[in-house]
């Protein structure tokens, strides 16, 4: 495993101090899997104090229970003391912890065996539950009891889906049906953890394992009787990978309304500029397909050209269109410059007043009459000209 200088300073320092250092967790486990690690997390029999004390910057991000954050020049990891949890009175957090000096009662503690795995430089790699072996088999299980482990933390049930859909791994089948018995325990979760973890599993490259949490009877407290696609769940892994197309995507595919999903991302307390967006694309999907180039622009006039190309992606993965002609003639549009708003027609109010045309709500029927009359003839687009067919074609204002 390849470390990070300030990651192996960090070990080092604690190592030289007499204390022992591993790194754990994802970093680990991403490691194995070829991939760069996001972060780095550590775990060591040395006391937070004592930690803190070998370092010149630190943060204490969770002394509680035994996490400190080092920081040095080129990089941070989050060190924390070996440590043993008691009763999870809540489903969410130990109501203690006491600290312990051996790695293998920290890691078997942990949620999922990819997870519960240490590697040291002078030490190798210690997996005292088959991480390593379950990474192979590309599955997901718990360490230990999955009962017990959902029943400590309800979060674990929707981290065990959001794994899978990151990793691309299938849930191991004791796991999976832990999970569905617990699944009312989710309803202990904040709705502001049950939205993030949803969000990291809705843009991962397998998105459609939301609908296998549906599945499994994980409402999250918030998705009542909602179903899923009987097929065709796998379209959502083409949708465009932003949050708001993979919200839209999911909606659409449950059946869900505009109505119903403002209230769900209500709910779940999406931001209100994502519930916008979510909810302009789920307008945008009831509509046909825009024909033409003067029907694409008349869609512009509402919407922007990130949403609406975003929205015609959209439509082709959950209906199975070929939208590729709109998309072209979108991006032709744009290119050109052709206008499709008021704001670029190439006459405005004071060219109006300059005119001899009193101010007042005629202006907006103005507006919206030669906006339609460049739709169609952009090459009209020109002030003289369009000050002439406001003045030649008062009939049609």
């Amino acid at each position: 495993m390849t470390i990070p200088d300030f990651a192996a300073t960090i070990v080092s320092t604690i190592e030289n101090a007499g204390f022992e250092a591993w790194l754990v967790g994802g970093c680990v486990r991403d490691a194995l899997l070829g991939q760069e690690p996001g972060d780095y997390d550590i775990a060591t029999n040395a006391l937070p104090q004592q930690t803190a004390a070998l370092f010149a910057r630190s943060v204490p991000t969770g002394e509680r229970y035994g996490t400190i954050t080092v920081l040095l020049e080129g990089g941070k990891a989050e060190v924390t003391t070996f440590r043993l949890e008691g009763g999870y009175t809540d489903h969410r957090r130990p109501d203690d912890v006491t600290f312990t000096s051996g790695i293998e009662a920290d890691l078997a503690r942990r949620d999922f065996t990819v997870n519960a795995m240490a590697f040291s430089s002078a030490r190798g790699l210690f997996d005292p539950f088959g991480g390593r072996s379950d990474l192979g088999a590309r599955l997901i299980r718990a360490v230990g009891d999955p009962s017990a482990r959902f029943r400590e933390d309800a979060l674990r049930i929707l981290r065990a889906f959001r794994f899978s859909a990151q990793l691309g791994f299938a849930i191991e089948p004791c796991t999976l049906q832990a999970a569905a018995d617990a699944a009312p325990l989710v309803g202990h979760v904040s709705r502001e953890r049950v939205r993030d973890e949803l969000q990291k599993l809705l843009v991962s490259t397998n998105p459609h394992v939301i609908f296998e949490l549906l599945r499994a009877g994980v409402d999250c407290g918030v998705f009542h009787g909602l179903a899923g696609p009987g097929e065709g769940a796998s379209r959502l892994d083409t949708a465009p990978c932003a949050p708001s197309a993979r919200w839209a995507g999911f909606f659409a595919l449950c059946g869900v309304s505009q109505a119903a999903a403002a209230e769900l991302a209500a709910t779940l307390k999406l931001d209100r500029l994502l519930t916008r967006r979510i909810l302009a694309l789920l307008e945008a999907l009831a509509q046909p397909l825009p024909q033409g180039r003067a029907q694409i622009k008349r869609r512009l006039a509402g919407a922007s050209p990130e949403l609406l190309h975003d929205a015609l992606a959209l439509y082709a993965a959950l209906n199975g269109a070929d939208t590729s002609s709109q998309a072209a003639e979108l991006e032709a549009i744009i290119r050109s410059g052709e206008p499709y708003r008021i704001s670029m027609l190439a006459v405005n109010g004071g060219d109006l007043a300059a005119a001899g045309i009193a101010p007042g709500p005629v202006y907006r029927r103005i507006f919206e009459y030669l906006l339609e009359t460049v739709t169609e003839r952009p090459e009209l687009n020109e002030r003289n000209t369009l000050l002439e067919l406001t003045l030649r074609r008062p009939e049609e204002i």
